[in-house]
């Protein structure tokens, strides 16, 4: 039952993100991306091919993810449903799922509590049984490092009208704060399972998949692997199933997902053609990303906009500051290039999922340093508010 969980996890959190990441320039971005459906294939083991099983599509309401339908992709008969809710501050606060039989009939529901920095303390999940909701497991004792990393949680489950002894979920992470290993531990201390992470040249998640402790070794429990565009949007992912020491395919999932304009509060927004930054209207994007151009200014080595041989974008203007050190140690430095005429508002630092870090309100001050404060060590976007926004790629060592 435990590992059937991680497996549904799983599902979970790559329903909630289909996009997955952008590269280094775009992934700031991520959140005006949304996906309205996707298909999931079914591996045929006799044909030794993926054929179409079913159709997800996904609806929003303000830009916000509220429910998940999916459909047989021959008859396109209901099947199942998840629905989202979300509290005042729109973090995401139930999932309730619900399968198709002469009716839509509730199944399981996640109830979410976070603590006063906005992270997951509890995740509380219930069954549907004899029209009540009955507690079936609750994750609790959420951990969090310095950055806002998950560092362990507790998981308990409900067993003949008793809670079990806590099993523990650890995660750990390499230098540049990427996750690359979860093991869950029973109270006893003996290994539940285990989850390892790979990534990509560019920082994008490529693998992860669960094995089990065997006699000597590890048997395979599930894996999952993602493909991403050029652009380094995730496109398609695919599930294996675990049988001793091999991977045997499961299902397929290719997503939809598009660039909304309307959620984008600015009217303009870089774009890399070509290895140029251009600097577009919004109404203009969709048709440069359909011709293979990427979300996001091309990557400089100082952080600015500037073009793949390091020369400045025709289009975009050089920027009225200058940011040093790029890479950084302890702290970066935004200050007025000389002669300017430039004003700061506000300062942000922004994870690569669009989180701020650390907010810097400032008052007409020519120079604003932005300190580390225990971030590990990676990439990062520096949002500089002065009339326009500037977006910027940072990095700490």
């Amino acid at each position: 039952m435990r590992k059937i969980f991680i497996l549904l996890t799983l599902g979970f959190t790559s329903l909630l993100h289909p996009w997955g990441g952008l590269s280094a320039a775009g992934n700031e971005y991520l959140k005006y991306f949304r996906t309205d459906s996707a298909y999931v294939y079914s591996w045929n083991s006799t044909a030794g091919d993926w054929v179409p099983a079913s159709v997800q599509q996904f609806l929003y309401d303000d830009g916000i993810l509220t429910n998940i339908t999916t459909y047989n992709y021959t008859t396109r008969a209901e099947q199942g449903r998840s629905d989202h809710s979300y509290n005042n501050a729109g973090l995401l606060e139930s999932v309730v799922n619900y399968y198709f039989s002469n009716g839509w009939i509730a199944s399981t529901r996640n109830l979410y509590t976070y603590n006063s920095l906005d992270q997951v303390s509890e995740i509380r999940v219930q069954k549907y049984t004899n029209s009540s909701w009955i507690d079936d497991r609750v994750q609790m004792n959420y951990f969090y490092d310095i950055s806002g990393n998950l560092t362990e949680y507790q998981m308990i489950y409900l067993r003949n009208n008793e809670w079990t002894l806590p099993t523990t979920d650890y995660s750990y992470y390499d230098d540049e704060g990427k996750l690359i290993r979860r093991e869950a531990v029973y109270s006893s201390g003996i290994t539940d399972y285990r989850i390892l992470y790979s990534y990509t040249e560019f920082s994008l998640l490529s693998e992860m998949f669960a094995q089990y402790p065997a006699t000597g070794d590890w048997n395979n429990l599930w894996k999952a692997d993602y493909q991403y565009n050029p652009c380094g949007l995730k496109i398609s992912q695919v599930q294996y199933a675990g049988s001793g020491s091999t991977w045997i395919p499961n299902t397929r999932t290719v997503s939809f997902t598009w660039f909304k304009p309307d959620l984008y509060p600015e009217r303009r927004i870089a774009i890399c053609h070509n290895g140029k930054t251009l600097n577009l209207r919004t109404n203009a994007v969709q048709e440069h990303l359909d011709h293979g151009d990427c979300l996001g200014p091309c990557p400089g080595l100082d952080g600015s906009a500037a073009d793949m041989n390091g020369n400045t974008a025709d289009m975009l203007p050089m920027q009225p500051f200058t940011v040093f050190p790029n890479p950084a140690g302890e702290q970066i430095t935004v200050a007025n290039r000389k002669g300017e005429e430039f004003a700061f508002t506000k300062i942000e630092l922004l994870d690569f999922r669009g989180n701020v870090l650390r907010t810097i309100k400032a008052a007409n001050e020519e120079q604003v340093s932005i300190p580390r404060d225990g971030l590990a060590g990676g990439q990062y976007f520096l949002r500089v508010y002065a009339g326009e926004v500037y977006n910027l790629l940072v990095i700490f060592r």
